[in-house]
Protein backbone atom coordinates (compact mmCIF):
# COMPACT_ATOMS: atom_id res chain seq x y z
CA UNK A 1 0.00 0.00 0.00
CA UNK A 2 1.37 2.98 -0.97
CA UNK A 3 0.97 5.99 1.52
CA UNK A 4 -1.33 7.93 -1.06
CA UNK A 5 -3.15 4.85 -0.69
CA UNK A 6 -3.41 4.50 2.96
CA UNK A 7 -4.32 8.74 3.49
CA UNK A 8 -6.94 8.07 1.09
CA UNK A 9 -8.41 5.42 2.34
CA UNK A 10 -8.19 6.70 5.93
CA UNK A 11 -10.11 9.31 5.04
CA UNK A 12 -13.02 7.48 3.31
CA UNK A 13 -13.13 5.66 6.30
CA UNK A 14 -13.61 8.52 8.33
CA UNK A 15 -15.86 10.12 6.56
CA UNK A 16 -17.69 7.00 5.31
CA UNK A 17 -18.27 6.50 9.37
CA UNK A 18 -19.49 10.15 10.26
CA UNK A 19 -22.35 9.07 7.32
CA UNK A 20 -22.94 5.89 8.90
CA UNK A 21 -23.64 7.17 12.21
CA UNK A 22 -25.57 10.09 11.25
CA UNK A 23 -27.77 7.54 9.11
CA UNK A 24 -27.98 5.29 12.17
CA UNK A 25 -29.08 7.60 14.66
CA UNK A 26 -32.43 8.46 12.15
CA UNK A 27 -33.63 5.00 11.85
CA UNK A 28 -31.88 2.58 14.44
CA UNK A 29 -31.65 2.58 18.57
CA UNK A 30 -29.06 2.52 20.28
CA UNK A 31 -26.91 -0.46 21.05
CA UNK A 32 -25.61 -3.18 18.56
CA UNK A 33 -28.54 -2.19 16.39
CA UNK A 34 -26.76 1.55 15.59
CA UNK A 35 -23.25 -0.54 15.69
CA UNK A 36 -24.15 -3.25 13.19
CA UNK A 37 -26.10 -0.02 10.89
CA UNK A 38 -23.00 1.84 10.80
CA UNK A 39 -20.60 -1.39 10.01
CA UNK A 40 -22.72 -1.73 7.38
CA UNK A 41 -23.02 1.51 6.22
CA UNK A 42 -19.45 2.25 6.53
CA UNK A 43 -18.21 -1.20 4.94
CA UNK A 44 -21.01 -0.13 1.86
CA UNK A 45 -18.67 3.39 1.70
CA UNK A 46 -15.31 1.94 1.96
CA UNK A 47 -15.75 -1.90 -0.09
CA UNK A 48 -15.89 0.57 -3.62
CA UNK A 49 -13.48 3.24 -2.49
CA UNK A 50 -10.70 0.46 -1.98
CA UNK A 51 -11.68 -2.10 -4.82
CA UNK A 52 -11.35 2.08 -6.81
CA UNK A 53 -7.94 2.36 -5.38
CA UNK A 54 -6.78 -1.11 -6.15
CA UNK A 55 -7.72 -0.33 -9.67
CA UNK A 56 -5.46 2.82 -9.56
CA UNK A 57 -2.15 0.75 -8.08
CA UNK A 58 -2.66 3.12 -4.86
CA UNK A 59 -2.92 -0.77 -2.69
CA UNK A 60 -2.13 -4.20 -3.84
CA UNK A 61 -2.65 -7.73 -2.55
CA UNK A 62 -4.51 -10.59 -1.87
CA UNK A 63 -6.42 -12.38 0.61
CA UNK A 64 -4.79 -15.54 1.57
CA UNK A 65 -6.78 -17.95 3.13
CA UNK A 66 -3.71 -20.43 4.52
CA UNK A 67 -2.45 -18.66 8.45
CA UNK A 68 0.72 -20.68 7.68
CA UNK A 69 3.57 -18.37 6.66
CA UNK A 70 5.06 -18.94 3.00
CA UNK A 71 8.65 -20.00 4.34
CA UNK A 72 7.00 -22.71 6.94
CA UNK A 73 4.99 -24.09 3.99
CA UNK A 74 8.09 -24.29 1.80
CA UNK A 75 10.12 -25.71 4.63
CA UNK A 76 7.06 -28.69 5.14
CA UNK A 77 6.99 -28.84 1.22
CA UNK A 78 10.69 -30.02 1.08
CA UNK A 79 10.19 -32.60 4.17
CA UNK A 80 8.47 -34.79 1.90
Amino acid sequence: MTVKGFIFLLIVTVVAIGIGSAIAERFTGRGLERTLAVAVITAAIVFPAAWIAEKLGWIQGGLRLNRRKDSEATREEDRK
